[in-house]
């Protein structure tokens, strides 16, 4: 998907339409936007052909300050939004706990139970090979280690079923229309969440990777699900 810059004004009218539980929103679209710019023309080719989440350090500092461990480490393809992320870490004075890391999910560095947990927000789905990436994350992750994904989802119950559909099929490609030349852009998201495995089927998935104790709960209506396993 091709990032398209978005002026003030553009991203206000855009966070107002795009509901809470959405990860790209109009001043996050603009920002994306314009480090994208700023990165090799071969990263922003990576991003666009493999759709990789990318990383800017709130998840990171969020889990930190709960978490309290010992040791955290962020990863992206983009070494432009990770130093978005290094700088937020810097601001909060948590550097000496986390750090950042350029990885590709289907073929990461770290070696075998590197990690005691993994969490992935709104990035399984744009794996390049999920059953590949979700078998990496099994090989780091130590005995008993533990796996939190959260994506987005379709409900599937009424009338909330109905609702979203009317507004992925007909609110966001108007505002596509209204924002932006190229349409696609805003028809991506809830086709790419539309083709990805959910719920019961996304759990089989997990475990055919190696995971155990495997287990979903859909969270804000529907729009998002939270999967937990254990190595």
């Amino acid at each position: 998907m091709e990032l398209k810059k978005l002026t003030p004004r553009q991203a206000l009218i855009y966070d107002a339409l795009i509901p809470p539980g959405m990860p790209v929103r109009g001043k996050d679209l603009a920002r994306r936007t314009r480090i994208s710019e700023r990165d090799l023309r071969s990263e922003r080719k990576a991003m666009q052909e493999q759709g990789v989440p990318i990383v800017t350090g709130d998840f990171a500092i969020q889990a930190c300050r709960i978490l309290q461990p010992e040791e955290l480490i962020g990863t992206d393809i983009s070494e432009g939004m990770m130093n978005v992320g290094r700088e937020k870490v810097k601001a909060t004075g948590l550097e000496s706990r986390i750090s950042f890391a350029k990885e590709d999910c289907t073929a990461l560095t770290f070696p075998d139970k590197r990690f005691d947990a993994i969490t992935v927000a709104f990035g399984v789905r744009n794996f390049e090979d999920l059953d590949k990436g979700l078998r990496e994350i099994h090989r780091v992750l130590d005995d008993n280690g533990k796996l939190v994904i959260l994506e987005l989802s379709e409900p599937d119950w009424f009338p909330m079923k109905q609702l979203y559909a009317i507004y992925s099929k007909v609110v966001i490609p108007t505002l596509g229309k209204l924002l932006s030349k190229d349409q696609s852009a805003y028809t991506y998201l809830p086709q790419s969440i539309k083709a990805f495995p959910q719920g019961e089927i996304m759990t089989d998935i997990i475990r055919k990777a190696g995971f155990s104790q495997v287990n979903f709960k859909r969270l804000t209506l529907g729009i998002c699900t939270l999967y937990l396993a254990t190595k």
